[in-house]
């Protein structure tokens, strides 16, 4: 049976097969629960797509799960088959699927009153970030689409994250979010890398951003938890009315940002760059304590600065923060970035970065009370 756009379908009595004649080609069968998931999803018409998988078994030889254009489902004897996508898969895959804390879907994704997407897992809830854009896509389409909107007719530093993209132009701060645009479009750029020893701003070392480039939350023991950061950053050249914008070169920052609650009144937050091949520069991470307290004042308002001006871990930079004696739930959360690189004219900021380190439950503080901890999984739900 044709289904259009070179898709085919062709039945039997144990199941379904779809075959994509185009490049690259695919077939994939489907049957049973997670055919009939799909379906009342509204098959190839939903946010799913296609299948491009056969029927596979899960890592624990119990659950099975197929994966479509725009997603998964999973099903066990347990819970029956359920869809993950979007923000809520790639969460979900950067825990590492069934295999985390999270174990299988439990339920279908919904909406909370605070608008955000949720989904039920046997270990806990994961919730679809609006401010985390999913797919992979290119910085450099997404500062040249930035650029056009707001009219920028100056030469910019740049700094590009899943998170954000800003602009910074001798006056001006712009700041954007990736679209599908920058998903679907192609860069005409040349991936070149520097063959230079020394630190040197030259190349366009990189563009792609994957949902990786912040990754999830690091859970080392019930005190610390840390997330690893790959920043692309770079500036390009002044555009023309007969030339598009073109970057001079673009680099990656790589850093690591930790939460490390050494005792119950105190927490304390790390920053570490981890990209060795920079000229002197000043990184600066804005970050603040938060309670998790819905529909109400966040009466904890605590912020914390963290300054590097040297890589490694023997140059990491901490600063500690009071933790309320109150009992609940806390977490910390970067609010905004800073880089300055003085011998490559280079200074840039991206403000509307925010993402959670990991949220930590504390009881009422008493001379002889337990430490705060972070749960298994971690939460981190901005």
């Amino acid at each position: 049976m044709a289904l259009g756009d070179q898709w085919f379908k062709q039945s039997f009595q144990g199941g379904h097969v779809y075959t994509h004649n185009t490049l690259p080609a695919s077939q994939a069968s489907i049957q049973g629960a997670i055919y009939d998931k799909w379906q009342s999803l509204g098959a190839q018409n939903s946010e799913l797509g296609f299948p491009i998988s056969d029927e596979l078994t899960a890592s624990d030889g119990i659950g099975r799960y197929n994966v479509f254009e725009g997603g998964m489902i999973y099903w066990t004897p347990q819970h029956g088959a359920h869809a993950v996508t979007g923000g809520i898969l790639a969460k979900w895959a950067l825990q590492n699927f069934e295999r985390s804390g999270y174990g299988y879907p439990i339920g279908d994704a919904t909406t909370n009153e605070q608008e955000e997407l949720t989904q039920d897992f046997e270990g806990g809830t994961i919730f679809a970030d609006p401010n985390f854009f999913w797919q992979p896509f290119s910085c450099i389409d997404a500062i040249s689409r930035i650029a056009l909107e707001n009219s920028v007719v100056d030469d910019f530093d740049f700094i590009c994250s899943n998170r954000g993209i800003s602009l910074t132009t001798s006056d001006t701060n712009f700041f954007g979010m990736p679209t599908v645009d920058d998903v679907v479009a192609t860069t005409s750029f040349p991936q070149l890398r520097s063959t230079n020893r020394t630190p040197a701003n030259i190349g366009v070392e990189c563009d792609l951003r994957e949902p990786s480039s912040i990754s999830g939350p690091l859970r080392s023991g019930a005190y610390k938890v840390s997330k690893s950061v790959h920043l692309c950053f770079g500036q390009t050249e002044p555009p023309t009315p007969t030339k598009p914008l073109k970057v001079k070169w673009s680099k990656e920052l790589a850093w690591t940002i930790a939460n490390t609650l050494p005792q119950r009144q105190i927490g304390a937050v790390t920053l570490q760059v981890n990209s060795l091949d920079l000229p002197g520069f000043t990184f600066t991470v804005d970050s603040r304590l938060q309670e998790d307290k819905k529909f109400q004042i966040d009466p904890t308002m605590q912020r914390m600065v963290n300054t590097v001006s040297d890589p490694g871990a023997n140059r990491s930079k901490v600063v500690n923060y009071d933790i309320p004696t109150r009992p609940g739930t806390y977490f910390v959360e970067v609010t905004g970035i800073s880089l300055k690189i003085p011998d490559w004219n280079y200074n840039a900021e991206l403000n509307g970065l925010r993402f959670a380190i990991g949220r930590y439950h504390c009881p009422q503080y008493r001379y002889y009370s337990d430490l705060c901890e972070f749960p298994d999984p971690v939460d981190d739900h901005t």
